[in-house]
């Protein structure tokens, strides 16, 4: 594992698709006064979850996780979160994340905050 990354593999390949994700639903520089409801959340999270089980098909398989329980612990008194749960927990929270940041620093672009305008055709 290379000293410089920070973080796993697979965030790599998610936040770019949150960034998108929240893009489309609130445009960039454009100060977010409202954190989403429940549904827009559930419905950002679906769309980023599609995407991300295109490019990463394991996550969508429970294996045999469900089978192997702790020893003395009946299924019934261990609540089970397999993969497709936690990976949609973890993309509420890198969305949360995300946006609680935009709210911080809505204009975190130097290119932007010092009024520097380089036309459609230099993004």
């Amino acid at each position: 594992m290379d000293s410089n990354n920070q973080y796993p593999e697979l965030y790599y390949g998610v936040y770019p698709k949150v960034q998108d994700c929240i893009n489309k639903y609130y445009p960039p520089y454009v100060p977010i006064y409202q954190m989403p409801d429940n549904e827009q959340m559930d419905t950002m999270v679906e769309e980023i979850y599609k995407e991300c089980i295109e490019e990463y098909p394991e996550i969508n398989q429970d294996s045999k996780e469900r089978r192997i329980m702790a020893r003395g612990i009946s299924p019934q008194q261990r609540p089970f979160y397999g993969r497709r749960r936690i990976f949609r927990d973890l993309l509420s929270i890198i969305i949360i994340g995300e946006l609680l940041r935009r709210r911080r620093y809505p204009y975190y672009d130097y290119r932007y905050r010092r009024g520097y305008d380089y036309g459609p055709g230099y993004y």
